[in-house]
């Protein structure tokens, strides 16, 4: 038994050696914005659900009207 407990030790010490630190996170930290296709699903999802159509109907849709939108409009979203 003494073996085992020296060989679970030296295991956990190696373990934390070779771990790397990771920072914290704060969660006060501000995400990044949304990308303007992301704000474009976000308003027209909420448009389509009202018409009773799936998720997966829903992203096909948005997906669809966003490839036909030119730059300039997409831009400006």
């Amino acid at each position: 038994m003494e073996l085992l407990e020296q060989y679970i030790q030296y295991k956990e010490e190696t373990e934390k050696e070779t771990k790397k630190n990771k920072k914290e996170r704060d969660p006060l930290k501000p995400k990044h914005p949304m990308s303007a296709y992301f704000l474009f699903t976000n308003y027209r999802r909420l448009a389509l659900l009202a018409y009773n159509k799936n998720v997966l109907e829903v992203s096909k849709i948005t997906a669809e009207e966003w490839k036909k939108h030119d730059r300039e409009t997409k831009e400006a979203l």
